[in-house]
């Protein structure tokens, strides 16, 4: 079970990692969308540049260890 949610863990934090590198092709023109898109940009420039983890990478690893997997 913890195997499953780690990788469903994991395609959202590959997902939002792809929107976060590419989300200017998809929010032209749709304000909501470039206001999440900036957030999830300044975001991701901050913990990056940070000395502050992800806490999408802390819960995979929290996951895989309950699952038995070496994180």
């Amino acid at each position: 079970m913890y195997s499953t949610l780690a990788n469903i863990v994991l395609i959202a934090h590959l997902s939002w990692i792809a929107f976060v590198a590419t989300g200017f092709l998809w929010t032209r023109g749709r304000r909501v969308l470039s206001a999440i898109h900036l957030a999830s940009l300044f975001w991701g420039i901050t913990v990056e540049a940070g000395p502050w983890p992800c806490p999408l990478t802390l819960l995979e690893q929290f996951l895989e260890t309950k699952a038995g997997v070496d994180p």
